[in-house]
């Protein structure tokens, strides 16, 4: 089989690649030795990677399948990370003391025609093209209209400039509804008004706490329903060179347990998923929960705050009387500060104090009627 143009690859149904193809290790860039033995999921971006094993051991369990036998068009990663749509078609190959799953990838160019299918004689050196990193980085936008998946690319200004057909479905807008508009029309309060920030903040530092990485995220829908989805942001440039940002949303998988975990637990890993500073404290201002981006901001390590009360980062008037704040809020309800984003001063580990723009939101847990609150933190400066 190593004479085929195909890219062909064979996994047991474990996940593990048992035969690939020369075409197979010239598309991925990598050696055969390098890929046998390993997961098949080393050739995925992370947010279908992470999936993966669960629906093989779906089908070792059930013996039921949606994709074998059929062609689909996919995401694929090669061995610098790059991401590049292909056309995949799975068969399976049962004998008695062997079930082996092939796989024929065929890569797509922007008319959606197979590159693979290509006479011998050109297969050299059109493969030279295909592999060119600096093609494999530039966006196709046609290609991306094929991806079953939900995908949006904007600007570096948050300007939207395509929304695909899943994305579409997913949001309740039409293209043409959101070209053009900010990205922060597909986000609920307090990341609407600070999601520019985060961008401008990694074009200035370089530091990417988010792209390449399969996160959860909340999102608003054109009818004002919030849902979280699973985000996997990449960065790419436009044909005139520009650099864009192409973020992939998938729906979450909802893993169902025989115990059900505590709002609190649920809260702490809501707000560990998120990129800003983030605290929970509870009714009497004892903190609660305290993401990594809180201990960068702060200075302070998790050990250090958690029940403690929170005006050990206040700063100003506020740190004597933030008790006073809660104990009034829960007397009257009048809400003069939640929801009502506010610039305050802060108090660090080295006692120093800045302005940071604070969101507060109130959390009740139904089953227990304890009412926390989280707080999200913006520098100003």
């Amino acid at each position: 089989m190593n004479n085929v143009v195909v890219s062909m690859i064979s996994i047991n149904t474990y996940g593990v690649i048992i035969y690939c193809n020369d075409t197979a290790c010239s598309m991925f860039g990598y050696t055969r030795e390098d890929l046998i033995d390993k997961n098949i999921s080393v050739l995925m971006p992370p947010i279908y990677a992470s999936k993966h094993d669960n629906y093989i051991k779906r089908y070792r369990r059930t013996g039921k399948t949606k994709v074998i036998g059929t062609g689909r068009n996919v995401i694929a990663m090669d061995s610098k990370g790059m991401t590049f749509p292909v056309h995949l078609s799975l068969t399976e190959d049962k004998k008695k003391n062997r079930h082996i799953i092939n796989g024929q990838i065929r890569r797509i160019d922007n008319n959606g025609v197979d590159n693979n299918i290509k006479s011998i004689n050109n297969y050299n050196n059109e493969i030279e093209v295909e592999t060119s990193r600096e093609l494999d980085n530039v966006v196709d936008f046609e290609v991306l209209r094929k991806v079953e998946d939900s995908v949006i690319v904007i600007k570096i200004d948050g300007s939207i400039i395509f929304f695909n057909n899943a994305a579409e479905k997913l949001f309740g807008y039409e293209e043409d509804e959101v070209l053009e508009e900010n990205i922060n029309i597909l986000m609920p309060s307090p990341h609407r008004e600070n999601h520019q920030k985060y961008i401008n903040n990694y074009l200035r530092t370089g530091r990417a706490k988010v792209i390449g990485i399969n996160r959860e995220v909340i999102i608003e829908k054109e009818d004002g329903c919030i849902t979280a989805v699973n985000l996997y942001l990449e960065e790419k440039i436009d044909k005139n060179n520009n650099k864009v940002f192409v973020g992939v949303i998938t729906k979450r998988k909802v893993i169902k347990s025989k115990k059900k975990k505590s709002f609190l637990k649920q809260e702490r890993e809501r707000i560990n998923m998120i990129t800003v500073p983030a605290i929970i404290t509870d009714s009497e201002g004892i903190i609660q929960a305290y993401n990594q981006d809180a201990s960068d901001f702060f200075g302070y390590n998790m050990v250090d705050v958690l029940g403690k009360n929170i005006s050990l980062l206040c700063g100003g008037d506020h740190k004597n009387n933030h008790d006073q704040y809660i104990k009034s809020y829960l007397d009257t309800g009048v809400a003069k500060i939640i929801g009502k984003p506010r610039d305050v001063p802060v108090l660090c580990s080295d006692g120093n104090e800045k302005m940071a723009n604070l969101s507060v939101t109130e959390r009740r847990d139904k089953d227990t009627n304890k009412i926390f609150f989280v707080g999200m933190f913006h520098s100003t400066d």
